[in-house]
């Protein structure tokens, strides 16, 4: 099972019995929705067990929260609105989209010619657990694809720690001609564990460089 998947996006098919806009029946209060990144555990039949939550706490779903998968037997990493109970027994997830989510590609995955430093408004990058979450907000005119991609730069040495940093750059690719007509957000989850990093690859933090409409952002983080 991965947490993580490049290539193949799976729509998760959700029956939200519940509605964020509702007040609940039973007290006449709205529910305390938070957004927050988590994993979506999913079983052999292909239905959503529960969620584990980037603070590493574990809740199954409520009976009236109903969610199959496209796929079985995995985890994907999801952005979206749920609440927890007040005796934190369970979830209720009242939204669901899939993050981008994968390990940093080679320096030699696109082609030369390729610009990829377009620039990106940074709506919010921070580090939680085995995950450096990032959103993005993105100008597309909604013809063309553009596409998004961390790029491992260089590994650098501290010599009176002897620390090593990983260097990274956010990709973004789009077509010369492109217009940036509207702004659509990207969810992207970029893995710190080990397993996703070749033995000489290993590091003790890491330096993301997102080229953004105000210049160059460089943010730093502890593994």
């Amino acid at each position: 099972m991965t947490a993580c998947n490049k290539c193949i996006w799976i729509a998760l098919l959700a029956t939200l019995i519940l509605s964020a806009c509702s007040k609940d029946e039973d007290n006449g209060t709205y529910p305390r929705l938070r957004t927050e990144y988590f994993d979506v555990l999913i079983d052999a039949d292909t239905v959503v067990q529960g969620i584990t939550l980037d603070n590493g706490r574990y809740y199954p779903l409520n009976e009236g929260n109903t969610i199959k998968s496209q796929v079985a037997d995995t985890i994907i990493r999801c952005i979206g609105q749920i609440e927890i109970a007040s005796d934190s027994t369970f979830a209720t997830i009242y939204s669901v989209t899939q993050a981008q989510c994968f390990a940093p590609s080679e320096p030699n995955t696109y082609k030369p010619y390729i610009f990829y430093k377009n620039p990106v408004d940074v709506i919010s990058a921070y580090k939680a657990r085995h995950y450096i979450n990032i959103i993005i907000s993105s100008k597309i005119g909604g013809v063309k694809s553009h596409v998004y991609d961390i790029i491992k730069d260089s590994i650098t040495t501290n010599h009176l720690t002897d620390k090593k940093t990983m260097h990274m750059t956010f990709f973004h690719y789009k077509a010369e001609d492109e217009l940036e007509g509207y702004s659509q957000h990207l969810y992207m989850s970029v893995p710190m564990e080990p397993s996703y990093y070749k033995p000489t690859e290993q590091f003790d933090s890491v330096c993301l460089h997102v080229f953004t409409y105000d210049g160059e952002k460089i943010y730093t983080y502890e593994r």
